[in-house]
């Protein structure tokens, strides 16, 4: 079943429905074969329509098996997983990586100096080619080529920070 731990995880769940005990999260990961919860800190919530549920930061020990690997190798790809932990009731959580507050915001301010930077530059840009009085050896293709280059290194910026 399983032989020894590989690593441990922090992980984040949005949404945990209002009738799920701590116990029951717990388990599941047990159950599933996935790991050990070390750490489970849930969080009660009211949603719009009245209607309590949780959200909650777990630290997983990750146990070697095939479940568990599938997880974090879905985690590490896309930073969120689909977990099904009651089949009969077809219910499942969204997992994904916890990042740390400090760190989101780090990637927030970087998101946001990108926009600026390239809102100016497209202001800019508009407003030299609107005055008639600039003059530049570009043709409207080599313009479009920069902008294309310019989201393209943008997605890639985007991808390395998120």
């Amino acid at each position: 079943m399983l032989t020894k731990s590989l690593q441990i995880i922090d992980i984040y769940i949005p949404r945990i429905l209002g009738d799920v005990s701590a116990n029951t999260v717990k388990n599941a990961f047990k159950t599933l074969n996935i790991g050990n919860v070390i750490d489970l800190d849930m969080h009660k919530k009211k949603n719009e329509n009245g209607y309590y549920y949780f959200f909650a930061f777990i630290k997983l020990q990750v146990w070697n098996t095939t479940a568990a690997a599938k997880i974090t190798n879905c985690l590490n790809e896309r930073s969120i997983v689909h977990v099904v932990y009651d089949e009969e009731a077809c219910q499942y959580w969204e997992i994904k990586k916890h990042i740390p507050r400090n760190i989101r915001k780090e990637q927030s301010i970087i998101g946001s100096i990108a926009t600026s930077t390239k809102n100016y530059i497209d202001n800019i840009a508009k407003q030299l080619i609107e005055s008639n009085e600039y003059v530049s050896g570009l043709t409207q293709q080599d313009r479009l080529d920069m902008i294309t280059e310019y989201e393209e290194l943008e997605r890639e910026i985007f991808q390395l920070t998120c």
